[in-house]
């Protein structure tokens, strides 16, 4: 497959500084969005549902449909354990692959494109792609990254897919987007204030449930909020992960602060709506 025509990501992306628009609302649950209700000065509140503590809730102004990297979300626990075949999920098809064996393939290195598809979809409004049709245009601009090494050369050495690749998807798309680095979970607070969505680079073991975190990168997810405590600290990140094991694990998971920083690389991808080009963008092809 040759690459397709560069569209690169601006240099210095322009979007819009709106603040988040904060509700009033309880806490619901992992799989559905607060509802905007008030003004940008009132308070996102929820009970602590252990503490009963009230928490402030700072999120993103606009809905972001979550996405699975598997076809079938109710089964990631048994496909990443082994427990069944991938070739086995019975929603493969859905996925836009052309055999089972292409969709195991790529079920298990599909998070980048996942996440980019997410926020492409919920920014621009396009109507949803299957997965692999965003996989090939990402392997297309040589997104997904391997390595011969002489010690084995018979055996590429995965390196997953290039930030900047992702970061020209999304551009491809009509969107601002910029690479970050050493960002802090102040950092994340700030672009989700200014509505911006974070692509950010975390250990998949934050889709584990009481699994100790021991890496750092490796997996990517969409940030969308978090929660602050009375002291104005960072009490949890509110992200989607394409592989959280469980349902609350999956849309709308809510990480502790702490868990999250021993799982985050600080790295990731800076997402929001590109203003005043003057040109209207079309996807290739």
């Amino acid at each position: 497959m040759q690459p397709a025509p560069i569209i690169r990501p601006a240099a210095q992306p322009t979007i819009s500084t709106n603040r988040t628009t904060y509700a009033s609302v309880s806490y619901q649950s992992h799989h559905t969005a607060p509802s905007v209700v008030s003004s940008l000065a009132d308070a996102c509140v929820r009970a602590d549902q252990h503490s009963g503590v009230e928490m402030q809730c700072c999120r993103i102004s606009f809905d972001v449909p979550y996405v699975c990297q598997f076809a079938s979300p109710e089964l990631v626990h048994d496909l990443v354990y082994g427990l069944r075949p991938l070739e086995s999920d019975p929603s493969w098809a859905l996925y836009g692959a052309s055999t089972p064996q292409e969709y195991a393939h790529w079920a298990l290195r599909a998070c980048g494109v996942v996440c980019v598809k997410m926020t492409v979809e919920a920014l621009t409004g396009t109507a949803p792609r299957p997965v692999m049709t965003w996989v090939r245009e990402g392997l297309s601009i040589n997104g997904y990254l391997t390595e011969l090494r002489p010690d084995r050369p018979d055996r590429p050495i995965e390196k997953g897919w290039r930030h900047a690749a992702l970061a020209e998807l999304a551009a491809r798309h009509g969107l601002d987007a910029s690479l970050a680095q050493a960002m802090t979970p102040g950092d994340l607070l700030e672009h989700i204030q200014a509505d911006r969505l974070v692509i950010a680079s975390v250990s998949s073991e934050l889709g584990e449930a009481e699994v100790p975190i021991t890496r750092k990168s490796g997996h990517l997810v969409v940030i969308l909020g978090v929660t602050l405590a009375e002291t104005g600290q960072i009490d949890t990140v509110v992200l989607h992960n394409p592989s959280g094991r469980t349902p609350g694990l999956q849309a709308e998971a809510n990480i502790p602060a702490a868990r999250f920083e021993q799982g985050f690389s600080g790295r990731g991808i800076v997402i929001g709506r590109r203003q005043n080009t003057g040109t209207t963008h079309r996807p290739p092809g």
